[in-house]
């Protein structure tokens, strides 16, 4: 039996996207200012580019815990109990991590990156329910705007510490408003998110509450875990790829290699917020085969040009066309996970988020094993397979 649905409740009260939207931009600020401040953290701790890759999966093996924790935690005690807690422990970590760097101890600092991932983990999954569960209480699309905000947060994290990291004395004023801005969000916006308290009134009345068991009982679930791991393995080979690709096939220079990935990350912030109007306008199914066509087709021009011309303009030219297909991929396959019949918004969440991530981490490393074999350019036109399968299953993925 399904459980009622949140919808009727929360349509009377108007629920507002800004609380919301507020947990996406502190996830989001606070990861860029973390990702701004690695070379400044390396060179407090003296840590050679292998030693510095301890604490970075240090970071990653605390995310991919928690996360099915906060998926089942989710969905007995409710995502709007977990969002507030989650600010203060993600502001908290930041710090922690800032001051381990500060006194140089490195053991120190790789547990505070655990924690930092594992905080980090706890917002991912609260938010993104609460996205999904808004969704259904306003009845229209909402997730690719919260995440762009996103996008932007991490933008605007990477971009201050960009700025205000020339002067090392400002570093640490920074961190004290970042980390304070984050926590008054953990104060303020819980107070209006969507009240998912009552397990009654999960999204979907799912009886599934963790990942393994999700993944078991919803063949559904299975198919977005596959298709979230291949959209994050994406975005993951063009955070780390996009600039060397631009140097090495285009002859860019280094400061215009740089601009690769940032013309990804760009046209996948302006194509989510113009996401939900195109899901409305097109619906689910075809923004995710959409998207999956420019994935590919991105890739061809990008790796096409490099093979036989060898502009960095054509390249680039393909990146955007990747970044403004990837962009609202994540979004239709986590609305289409959290409102799982079988498995319920938390746990559904918490499935392809871990899966996803897991595919987001796996494919630099994976591109640089297979290009040792096969060259950079055959090497990325994995993600040429990638698109078609996305592509291909998109009616499968939505049809709930």
């Amino acid at each position: 039996m399904t459980a009622p649905s949140i919808c009727a409740p929360a349509c009377e009260n108007r629920q507002s996207r800004w609380p919301v939207v507020a947990l996406f931009g502190a996830d989001g600020i606070g990861f860029g200012v973390w990702a701004g401040l690695i070379p400044h953290f390396q060179q407090q701790l003296g840590f050679t580019t292998p030693q510095l890759g301890i604490p970075l999966l240090a970071l990653v093996c605390g995310a991919i815990i928690s996360m099915p924790l906060a998926g089942s935690f989710s969905a007995r005690r409710g995502s709007m109990t977990l969002g507030g807690p989650a600010c203060f422990a993600f502001a908290s970590a930041l710090c922690l991590v800032a001051g381990t760097a500060a006194i140089g101890h490195g053991v120190l600092f790789t547990l505070a990156a655990f924690l930092f991932g594992a905080t980090k983990g706890l917002i991912d999954v609260s938010a993104n329910t609460q996205a999904v569960l808004l969704e259904e209480a306003r009845q229209r699309p909402l997730n690719a705007f919260c995440q762009a905000c996103w996008s932007l947060g991490g933008l605007t994290g990477s971009s201050l510490v960009a700025v205000v990291g020339r002067e090392e004395a400002f570093i640490t004023p920074l961190l004290i408003v970042v980390a304070g801005a984050i926590a008054a969000i953990g104060v303020f916006a819980p107070r209006r998110l969507v009240d998912d308290r009552n397990p009654e009134q999960k999204a979907g009345g799912g009886t599934s509450t963790g990942v393994f068991s999700a993944l078991r009982d919803s063949p559904h679930l299975r198919i977005l875990g596959a298709l979230a791991i291949l959209s994050l393995f994406t975005e993951g080979v063009m955070s780390d790829w996009a600039a060397v690709y631009l140097r090495e096939a285009g002859g860019a220079s280094n400061s215009f290699a740089a601009l690769g990935y940032t013309a990804v990350a760009l046209a996948m912030t302006t194509g989510r917020f113009s996401g939900d109007w195109a899901i409305r306008k097109l619906g689910p199914a075809n923004v995710l085969r959409l998207g999956g066509s420019m994935v590919a087709l991105g890739i061809l021009l990008a790796v096409g040009t490099g093979l036989t011309i060898g502009h960095p303009a054509g390249i680039m030219g393909g990146f955007v066309l990747l970044g403004l297909g990837v962009a609202n991929l994540v979004p239709v396959i986590f609305s289409a996970a959290g409102k799982d019949p079988i498995a319920g918004a938390g746990p559904g969440i918490a499935t392809v988020t871990t899966l996803g991530f897991g595919g987001f981490l796996i494919g630099p490393p994976l591109i640089a094993a297979i290009s040792a074999g096969i060259g950079l350019s055959g090497a990325l036109l994995i993600l040429l397979l990638a698109g078609g399968v996305i592509a291909w299953n998109a009616q499968r993925a939505v049809r709930v």
